[in-house]
C-alpha cells in the first residue's frame, strides 16, 4: 500500500484524494470529521441515538460518493477497507462500533467486504476517521492467500 493511512498524506488532511492503486487494486480515500458515531448496540428505533447514527451514516456515504466509491461492491470483487480513527483524547467509542458504522455506511450490502483493517490513535487533538476503500477481483490471489493461512 505504500504509505499508511493517517501519515499526513491526502485524505488525512480532510480532502478527498486521487484514486490510487494498491498492486492491482484501485483505491479511494476520504476523511470523516467529528463527531464520530458508533453502531448503537442498545438503541430503540428512532431514539436520539438512532437518529444520530443514521445521520452519521449519511455523512459517510456522502463523502464516499464525493471520493467516487460505488454504492455496490462490483460483481466478482471483494472490498478491502482500511480505517484510522483518531481521538482528541481517550477513545470514547469502541473501535469495533466505529468499524461497523463505516461498514453499514459504505455499501448497500456490506457482506462483500472481504478484508478490513482498523487502527485507533488516541490523544491526537483531533477526532476523525480516515477511510481507504479498494476493490480486488475474487479469484486466484484469494486462493493463494487462503493457502498461506491453511497450508
Amino acid at each position: 500500500m505504500g504509505r499508511a493511512i493517517g501519515d499526513g498524506v491526502g485524505g488525512w488532511q480532510g480532502e478527498p484524494t486521487p484514486k490510487r492503486r494498491r498492486g492491482n487494486m484501485k483505491t479511494y480515500q476520504f476523511t470523516v470529521e467529528e463527531p464520530l458515531v458508533g453502531f448503537p448496540v442498545h438503541a430503540s428505533p428512532w431514539s436520539h441515538t438512532a437518529k444520530r447514527y443514521v445521520a452519521f451514516k449519511g455523512k459517510v456515504r456522502l463523502l464516499a460518493d464525493v471520493a467516487g466509491v460505488p454504492e455496490e461492491i462490483p460483481e466478482n470483487h471483494r472490498a478491502v477497507v482500511s480505517l484510522a480513527v483518531a481521538w482528541k483524547k481517550k477513545a470514547r467509542i469502541d473501535l469495533s462500533n466505529i468499524q461497523k458504522a463505516v461498514e453499514d455506511s459504505l455499501f448497500l450490502r456490506d457482506r462483500g467486504i472481504g478484508e478490513i483493517h482498523a487502527t485507533r490513535i488516541q490523544h491526537t487533538g483531533i477526532e476523525r476517521v480516515s477511510i481507504m476503500v479498494g476493490f480486488e477481483a475474487e479469484g486466484e490471489t484469494n486462493v493463494q492467500g487462503a493457502r498461506s493461512i491453511n497450508p
